[in-house]
């Protein structure tokens, strides 16, 4: 991997001077696979005077036989590990001697004897390097690392910035990465150099437009030829469900473009359309629900009811969408909230009616929902207050899935307090909500409220906004 080693200039000079000291003794280079352990060890020989050195390179191979990882250096009648110390000391011949063993939790004990001897000798410096979080004997890397002459150095995670540097540098050098991005690529590889590097192999330069704010995730990139790896796959979507459980529609809107572009849109699918909905961006929300392929969930056709409703005022077709699918009881709530929102207050009731025994949440919380939508249409803002708090309860277990509707739900159930006459627990209710700060949902209450009410729905936060309170951004 050639690269410049952005934010490693510490460990780099650490390095050289442990290899360089006039005392030779040990290095243990610890740090995720992919954070570049041996490139910065090979960085660091590149820059010494070796002309009275012999570096000597090992990696453990896959079988576990004596002397397995030593192999390559010892000549085919060395068997025995005295043999091997003396076979390695002659090799030196009186110079230096640096031994690097990569990925030295899989040494053979056989190996990692040799190893050992070798290292008392005055003029042997060994270095290892240990990946975080894999299987092997740690006892392999033990026994150098509690020696008292040992310095260890760490590879951390790169930050933002130093993605942004790196990116750019690998994609030629002259690129500035925007901020944005620079922090969808951080969080989908969690600042993993190696994950950066098989990005701009993938072709990452060719997915990135020019914006005031640097270059930037093109908004709808069209796929790879490649699906991404485990490692990377597992990285991504997991960047994006603690983006999107944080209601932080910017991150997500970029997680999903880089999802994406490496083979993972049916993944992202459903969410991604929501954020464009919630960020005024309907036509493009409705584009790319009718470009996916493969079955239509329950929990799709919500997304797309909510775009035809909330985002074209289509609101009586996407009530009639839900009708012809409503296969099962989630459908059935979904189509009873969209009826009430929509005005149909006795065809909601009707529907309601069948779900009266369910114990499914996501049926209780939609059914709870419409149930006070239907109550607030006819002016029973108070028989409406019961039923939105045991809707925000149960949207509390479902979290991970509605991360969008609890600030919603919350300026629904201020709305009806206020019009209610209860005041005073409207007042507090604002404060505490407002005082969850950034990622309370309020701006996602207001969007959602806004795009409801425009066409035909309830839109509370624009009646809640009168109590919120002045220092509020």
């Amino acid at each position: 991997m050639v690269r410049g080693f952005i934010g490693r200039a510490d460990q780099l000079r650490t390095i050289r001077a442990a290899l360089t000291a006039p005392a030779p003794a040990s290095l243990v280079i610890t740090g995720e696979h992919g954070a570049g352990r041996s490139s910065l060890l090979a960085a660091a020989l590149r820059g010494m005077d070796l002309s009275d050195t012999l570096v000597l390179r090992v990696t453990p191979c896959a079988s576990r036989q004596p002397l397995s990882t030593l192999r390559a250096v010892l000549a085919g009648d060395v068997r025995t590990e005295t043999d091997a110390v003396r076979a390695i000391a002659d090799l030196a011949a009186g110079r230096r001697l640096i031994i690097t063993v990569d990925d030295a939790h899989l040494i053979d004990h056989a190996s990692m004897f040799v190893l050992s001897e070798l290292n008392r000798d005055s003029r042997t410096t060994l270095v290892v390097t240990e990946p975080h979080g894999v299987s092997g004997s740690p006892a392999a890397v033990d026994f150098v690392r509690y020696r008292h002459d040992t310095t260890t150095v760490r590879l951390g995670a790169l930050t933002p910035h130093e993605v942004a540097a790196l990116v750019g540098e690998l994609v030629g050098g002259e690129v500035r990465v925007g901020t944005a991005t620079a922090g969808a690529l951080h969080a989908a590889t969690r600042g993993n150099a190696g994950l950066l590097s098989e990005l701009v192999s993938r072709g990452l330069f060719d997915v990135l437009v020019q914006h005031s704010d640097g270059w930037q995730l093109a908004e709808f990139p069209t796929p790879s030829a490649t699906r991404a790896d485990d490692e990377l796959t597992e990285r991504l979507l997991q960047a994006l469900e603690e983006a999107w459980r944080a209601v932080a529609l910017s991150r997500v809107d970029m997680l999903c473009r880089l999802a994406t572009w490496v083979g993972l849109r049916d993944e992202v699918l459903c969410k991604w359309a929501i954020v464009l909905l919630l960020r005024g961006r309907p036509d493009d929300s409705w584009r790319l629900l009718q470009s996916a392929s493969g079955p239509v969930d329950c929990r799709r056709q919500l997304v797309e009811a909510m775009v035809l409703a909330f985002g074209l005022g289509m609101s009586h077709e996407a009530v009639f969408a839900l009708r012809c699918r409503s296969q099962d009881e989630r459908s059935r709530a979904h189509l009873a909230w969209f009826q009430a929102l929509t005005g149909e207050r006795a065809e909601a009731s009707a529907t309601l009616a069948a779900l009266a025994h369910s114990i499914d949440p996501e049926v209780r919380l939609f059914a709870h929902a419409a149930r006070a939508t239907n109550a607030v249409a006819v002016g029973r803002y108070v028989d409406s207050v019961p039923q939105l708090r045991r809707a925000l309860i149960c949207v509390d277990l479902l979290e991970n899935e509605f991360p969008w509707l609890p600030g919603y739900l919350t300026g629904c159930l201020i709305d009806a307090l206020l019009l209610g006459g209860r005041i005073g627990e409207a007042t507090t209710l604002a404060r505490e909500f407002h005082a969850a700060a950034r990622n309370s949902g309020w701006a996602v209450a207001v969007a959602l409220g806004t795009l409801a009410g425009r066409h035909g729905g309830h839109a509370p936060p624009a009646r809640a906004a009168t109590v919120t309170p002045s220092t509020q951004n």
